[in-house]
């Protein structure tokens, strides 16, 4: 990869830059700190719908996303249990699994698979089947798409999503009518939520306040009811996954999810 920072750093020197906000997660604010590094005065704002900055507590973005995902697995609903269909739905989060969780847990998914937990077709076949023998006849399982892929799918994973491989795999085990649902990039659009339009002005003028105030090399974050002001060196390079064993898991196990594990 050619690296062209001298060449941004002089074109922002040559058109009077005093200073950069760097907008978005982890790749974004790594570039952001390597031209710190090289002397570009930057500050940094939290921006991915992956919520997987371990330096805040939310990056904006992500209850938006929450909200389209939740909506979608709201309708899946009504097809699913008239048509006693096991609904897969395939949401995003490449390495980290709070997309999925959440949105799983809020949308009353039955079934949640995410990158932090390993699963076997079996053990989700078999939550399914359990459902059945209690008069469920409709499973939604949500997926996101970075999860490990399990030993039983022989399929070459780049030929399809994993959610089209699960649901085959799914439809082979239980012998159920299985629909596969696939949001994609709607998840990454539409309206925000008033709680993001409220983060991200927040973010806005404490980065803003953090450039008046000399605060270079800086990230803003929330920690807590507050904002407050981090080193970018300490928000890049550790992605804040899910804990396996943390409240919110928990949480969906004492409901009745499963994790497939």
């Amino acid at each position: 990869m050619r690296d062209i920072s001298g060449k941004v750093i002089a074109n922002a020197v040559k058109l009077g830059i005093d200073a950069i906000i760097t907008i978005g997660g982890d790749g974004s604010q790594k570039i952001g700190y390597e031209l710190s590094q090289k002397g570009m005065k930057i500050v940094g704002v939290p921006k991915t719908i992956d919520n997987d900055l371990s330096a805040t507590q939310v990056t904006f973005g992500f209850d938006t996303a929450l909200h389209t995902v939740c909506d979608a697995i709201d309708r899946i609903h009504t097809t699913a249990a008239s048509h006693h269909r096991v609904m897969v739905v395939e949401v995003m989060g490449r390495d980290c699994g709070w997309i999925a969780l959440e949105a799983g847990l809020a949308g009353g998914a039955h079934v949640i698979l995410i990158p932090e937990i390993p699963f076997t077709i079996e053990h989700v076949c078999r939550h399914i089947a359990e459902r059945e023998k209690v008069g469920k006849h409709f499973t939604i399982v949500v997926v996101a798409e970075g999860v490990k892929t399990p030993p039983e799918l022989k399929e070459n994973r780049r030929a399809s999503s994993i959610g089209n491989l699960l649901g085959n795999a799914i439809a082979h085990g239980t012998h159920k009518d299985v629909r596969v649902s696939v949001p994609g990039h709607i998840q990454r659009g539409g309206t925000p939520s008033p709680f993001d339009r409220i983060l991200a002005t927040r973010f806005g003028v404490a980065a803003v306040d953090l450039i008046a105030a000399g605060g270079f090399g800086m990230m803003v974050a929330l920690h807590g009811d507050s904002i407050v002001s981090v080193d970018v060196a300490q928000a890049v390079g550790h992605l804040k996954s899910v804990n396996p064993n943390g409240e919110v898991v928990r949480t969906a196990r004492a409901i009745g999810i499963g994790f497939g594990d």
